[in-house]
């Protein structure tokens, strides 16, 4: 199984996001989008924000792959894709499964 933690910043095509806990703005935002989702993708600020109040570690770790999921679509030019929920969700649960199973390591040649 890969070893993994949810990271502080990444980079998505040469830009640097910034994962943090749902903040003041995160909250402002959410309320006038009138959701309570656990994780929220700003992507004119290149940050994710996370709802980390949760007991649930797997819920926490889905939704950062949704927001990254968002975050990967539009920085390749995909917005249409990223504003389709059910696609945005169902790859973020099969790229999670993926980190969560995944064992051993394959030897290269050199």
């Amino acid at each position: 199984m890969i070893r993994w933690k949810i990271p502080t910043s990444f980079k998505s095509l040469n830009r640097t996001y910034i994962v943090e806990e749902i903040d003041e703005v995160a909250q402002t935002v959410l309320a006038a989008m009138d959701v309570h989702p656990n994780g929220l993708h700003l992507p004119e600020e290149a940050k994710i924000f996370l709802d980390l109040t949760s007991e649930n570690q797997e819920l926490i770790e889905h939704s950062f792959f949704h927001e990254w999921v968002h975050s990967a679509l539009e920085a390749s030019g995909y917005e249409h894709l990223s504003k389709d929920e059910e696609f945005v969700d169902e790859f973020a649960a099969i790229l999670h499964q993926f980190f969560q199973t995944a064992e051993g390591d394959v030897q290269l040649e050199e």
